[in-house]
């Protein structure tokens, strides 16, 4: 039960007994609550390959039939260190664990001029989980959810630098949010809404509330299905609209029903705040979840023509119905190159190592390995990229030379001049600290108290050889009559100490 007890309309009180869904016990029908159980025993992930070859000698200790092989046997010992938790307050208490903590980021495509003009949020969560945090890919959970997003960017930025006078006279602003925290009962989400609701969201110039808030536009799970959910009471006309205009895609590739229910999602932490914010959940995923390995080291895709085409369409279409909910020229329709879209697909789904990445930061060595995207206590490695890739995304060419390249020439604008260039963006990013720890409040019930206990770093295995019982029996006994035999022979040394010693002292003589 993703989200459990801090969704819309529940409450952490009211879980009266352990795997106790609330709400919405069938959205994730397929769950074990494994990442929830009190496992008695220590559990470790091997990688490297001279520690699998170590355990791989004590696994040959068995035959196929189960039966142990002739003796002596190897045994592998494994050692790690964590403190003891007991609970978020206790633990925080004692100083041996530390609260999640990363960041969110956030990007409108032109300076927020009007702090009362309408804000359409558009959220995806940006972190994922798994029982080990290395193997946190969170593919169909995240991933092409923030692929999706980013193209959004693109799109949108393209329109924007075709007409920038048009686009800041839309009837609202823009803002793409990535949420890195979200996994663990929403404590991200629940910070953005908690600093909205108390007008400290973004810049001080911000100056937006909860009450700005025209529409909340979260991209979920999107890629296992061609026809898309999207969940929302339908009960303001910011959402109606957008609902009417997707529902009337004439691409035949994609599909957009409606659905009143709000399932387990980031949106729920903007209701729990203000009840009256308007939202829609897009996902592919109806009554429960269709992908079968959510939160789970199998959470993986494949990037193949078929998704890659899939997203495309997807971003085009909400990019362009978000853009004319707004006002936009009726005329005119978001487009994405499919190109980059799969370059997208590529560094999300299966390498860090990829072409986009590496051009965008400049560097040749990035870890050839999948992304792992686990919510940690300090800015997590996979939010590394997103500030760039953001930047990447929304920049705009201000058409300034070097000298001029700064915020007074261009107001509102972060600036940066790259070859020969002057990009102006506007990204910011805060903590996705939970209002729990920001209050003080390690018991609340309201907000999430997601925390991490300390670890020591001095993790290893050790190999070693164990002798069969008989063998040891007779080590023992032979050592018993050994030390029998020594101690027996020092004792005579002592007690004729006088007769072995004598010829060795020296003569005395006169004087």
């Amino acid at each position: 039960c993703p989200g459990n007890g801090y969704n819309y309309g529940e409450s952490v009180n009211d879980i009266k007994e352990p795997k106790q869904c609330l709400q919405h016990p069938n959205w994730n029908r397929n769950g074990n609550w494994l990442l929830f159980e009190d496992i008695p025993f220590g559990i470790f992930l091997v990688q490297k390959k001279q520690e699998i070859m170590k355990l791989n000698k004590s696994i040959e200790n068995v035959d196929f039939t189960g039966k142990l092989k002739n003796y002596p046997l190897w045994g592998a010992q494994m050692k790690a260190f964590m403190y003891a938790a007991v609970d978020t307050a206790t633990c925080l208490r004692r100083g041996n664990c530390d609260p999640f903590k990363s960041k969110n980021y956030f990007t409108n495509l032109v300076p927020l001029e009007d702090p009362k003009k309408p804000v359409v949020l558009v959220i995806v969560k940006s972190d994922a989980a798994a029982f080990f945090k290395q193997l946190s890919f969170g593919g169909e959970a995240s991933a092409a959810s923030m692929v999706v997003v980013f193209g959004m960017i693109k799109a949108l930025a393209e329109i924007r630098d075709s007409d920038i006078v048009g686009f800041k006279k839309l009837d609202g602003v823009i803002i793409f949010t990535f949420l890195h925290g979200d996994s663990f009962d929403y404590g991200a989400s629940q910070r953005m809404a908690y600093d909205l609701k108390k007008k400290q969201f973004g810049k001080a110039n911000y100056n937006i509330s909860l009450s700005n808030i025209k529409l909340v536009l979260e991209i979920g799970p999107i890629a296992k299905s061609n026809t898309l959910y999207l969940h929302s009471r339908a009960t303001s006309p910011s959402e109606t609209d957008l609902l009417q205009r997707l529902g009337s895609t004439t691409d035949p590739d994609i599909n957009f029903d409606t659905v009143k229910t709000i399932p387990p999602c980031s949106y729920n932490s903007f209701l729990r705040e203000n009840s009256s914010v308007p939202g829609i959940f897009v996902t592919d995923s109806k009554n429960e979840l269709i992908d079968s390995n959510y939160a789970s080291r199998k959470d993986i895709l494949d990037v193949t023509a078929t998704l890659t085409t899939t997203i495309t369409k997807v971003i085009n279409t909400l990019a362009t119905a978000v853009y004319r909910s707004l006002g936009g020229n009726t005329t005119t329709a978001a487009s994405i190159k499919s190109e980059l879209v799969g370059e997208l697909l590529e560094c999300y789904l299966v390498t860090q190592n990829c072409s986009l990445f590496r051009r965008i930061l400049n560097r040749t060595d990035l870890p050839d390995k999948r992304l792992s995207r686990y919510s940690i206590v300090s800015t997590a490695n996979s939010t590394i990229y997103l500030p760039y890739l953001m930047m990447q995304m929304s920049r705009r060419n201000l058409s300034l030379p070097s000298e001029s390249c700064n915020s007074t020439n261009a107001p509102g604008w972060d600036t940066k001049f790259v070859n020969g260039t002057c990009y102006g963006t506007v990204l910011n990013a805060s903590f996705a600290l939970s209002p729990a720890f920001v209050e003080g409040n390690y018991t609340s019930t309201q907000y999430s108290t997601w925390t991490e206990s300390r670890w020591s770093a001095d993790m290893y295995i050790r190999l070693f050889r164990i002798a069969s019982s008989h063998e040891e029996t007779t080590i023992f006994v032979t050592g018993i009559v050994y030390c029998f035999f020594v101690s027996l022979c020092i004792f005579q040394c002592n007690r004729k100490r006088e007769d072995i010693f004598r010829g060795s002292q020296p003569e005395e003589t006169d004087s």
